[in-house]
């Protein structure tokens, strides 16, 4: 019997990762195991099973927790609990593409004002900037100011980072996006007592394949324009260092190139599914 806990920032790998743990528990085990999928925490209590893998997420939605004394409190419930962290640079441009999918109810107005914009970012990265198209609201359009969203997202991000930093002295196992999709494991697998799959692709074998978008990090490089790190750069610097990232590194790829197939192409898709 064995009940484990993933636990991260929407955009943060989380899906993958419970896809690859689960996929390494049956294994070694020899089980078909229970994975609960971002079970709505507000509705009580969680029906474990005894070979569970739970995947939760962490941000202010109310199904999700969003402090670290709600995260040490739904921790109890589990033999093993692992924090995932992503460079923050990266969620946002994942979050910026992902929030289109149509369960999020976006309007359809503020959805073309996004996907034009990003369209226009993959003719010429230059020509638009990052933030302009991250802080289009779903339901809302535009923000009021650019300064309420910065220290929106910036409350949200540090909040995490605060939680990964005090959880480090319990028996939590945090562990980087980076290292997961890179197969770095090694520690991972000697916390959990078995090892997890080496297959990236895992998580396409399962119900919740539209998560997957690259698989891979570093492409806030190719998004971000010289604006873009003005506005950005005191937002993340303090996340970044809390979560073990190099604040002082911002650059940005000589020759930026988007591709429409992980981008507007991946927007439209979601936008127009009608999968759960």
């Amino acid at each position: 019997m064995i009940k484990i806990l993933v636990i991260g920032q929407p955009k943060s790998g989380t899906s993958m990762l419970a896809a690859k743990i689960k996929a390494g528990l049956d294994f070694h085990y020899g089980v078909k195991s229970q994975l609960l999928f971002e079970p709505k925490l507000r509705d009580g209590v969680l029906e474990i099973k005894k070979f569970n893998v739970t995947k939760v997420l962490y941000s202010p939605n109310p199904n999700h927790v969003f402090n670290y004394d709600r995260v040490q409190e739904l921790g109890n419930l589990f033999d093993k609990k692992i924090i995932i962290c992503r460079d923050p640079r990266d969620i946002l441009v994942s979050n910026t593409l992902y929030r289109w999918f149509h369960k999020h109810k976006p309007k359809p107005e503020h959805f073309q004002k996004a996907l034009d914009l990003v369209q226009k970012k993959e003719a010429k990265p230059s020509s638009v900037n990052l933030y302009e198209i991250s802080s289009i609201n779903i339901h809302r359009g535009m923000p009021k100011s650019l300064e309420t969203y910065a220290s929106t997202i910036q409350k949200e991000y540090e909040q995490f980072a605060d939680t990964v930093s005090q959880i480090e002295t319990s028996d939590w196992f945090p562990v980087k996006y980076e290292d997961v999709v890179s197969n770095h494991t090694k520690y991972l697998n000697q916390y959990l007592e078995f090892d997890i799959s080496e297959d990236i692709a895992v998580v396409e074998k399962t119900a919740f394949a539209r998560t997957a978008r690259t698989k891979s990090y570093g492409n806030w490089r190719n998004w971000f324009t010289q604006d873009d790190i003005a506005f950005f750069k005191p937002i993340f610097e303090k996340s970044l260092q809390k979560l073990g990232y190099d604040s002082s590194d911002w650059g940005i790829n000589s020759e930026q190139k988007i591709e429409s197939k992980t981008s507007s192409e991946y927007m439209i898709k979601l936008f127009a599914s009608t999968d759960d």
